[in-house]
């Protein structure tokens, strides 16, 4: 046998591997159900998830959709949604995450720490589970120099209204308190402010109906007149008025 045909033959019989596996991965795709893969990786803790290099974290969410499609036939719209996801900052995506409850109002908090005080969501993340909480309880942090970091994810209720926990989602920007560290004062930056308008906007286009509502907003109605007045308040967070703030902002 000559060199070219040995050299035809190893190329029929890797021709054939490579097939077989092919087969194998798409029988294993359909047999694994990816739609629900790929559920379960979206619902991975956060920091579980950044364990692994983001462009790994990509490269699976690519993998992931890729096999949808092959399995499930999602339409294109979908797929073009999913690979705009890959390009979009974190924050963007998990807002853009799939999510099965219904949010009927976006709560804004402060983390009660002194103005210029760097607290970051991996702090105030300890700082709930230490209380037994199995995640940090809002969604998004907003800190200081304006990045959107990503709590838990929108797909789980959070833990930061109680009673509304199950149809809201919690952000959460750095600061709330004056210098001294037991005045309530509205401490945001300009860096945070135009974040928290970013995100909301982000999370109106797809919950149009939601309320923008603060923190001490949700507290009860005691007097029955129809609004939350200030002597009603269960707390000053988000110590700025952010229905007043925020009731005329569009996706």
């Amino acid at each position: 046998m000559t060199s070219l045909e040995k050299w035809r033959a190893l190329s029929r019989a890797w021709s054939v591997r490579i097939a077989a596996i092919g087969a194998a991965l798409y029988a294993a795709v359909l047999a694994l159900d990816p739609v629900q893969l790929q559920a379960t990786w979206q619902s991975m803790p956060a920091e579980l998830r950044a364990l692994l290099p983001e462009h790994v974290q990509a490269w699976i969410g690519l993998a992931l959709m890729i096999a949808v499609v092959v399995a499930r036939g999602v339409p294109q719209p979908a797929v073009d949604r999913r690979l705009s996801l890959l390009a979009a900052p974190a924050w963007q995506a998990a807002a853009r995450a799939t999510i099965a409850r219904r949010i009927t109002s976006i709560a804004i908090h402060c983390s009660a720490t002194p103005a210029g005080r760097d607290v970051r969501a991996a702090t105030i993340r300890g700082w709930h589970k230490a209380k037994g909480w199995s995640d940090i309880g809002y969604h998004f942090v907003v800190d200081l120099d304006g990045t959107i970091e990503v709590g838990r994810p929108i797909a789980q209720a959070g833990a930061h209204v109680q009673g509304y926990n199950n149809n809201s989602i919690g952000i959460c920007y750095v600061g709330g308190l004056a210098a001294d560290g037991k005045t309530s004062a509205d401490t945001r930056t300009p860096a945070q402010k135009a974040a928290l308008v970013a995100l909301l906007r982000e999370l109106k286009a797809r919950f149009p109906a939601a309320a923008v509502k603060g923190h001490r907003d949700y507290s009860p109605d005691a007097n029955g007149n129809g609004r939350v007045d200030r002597a009603e308040w269960l707390k000053d967070c988000p110590c700025f008025d952010a229905q007043a703030e925020y009731a005329d902002l569009r996706a």
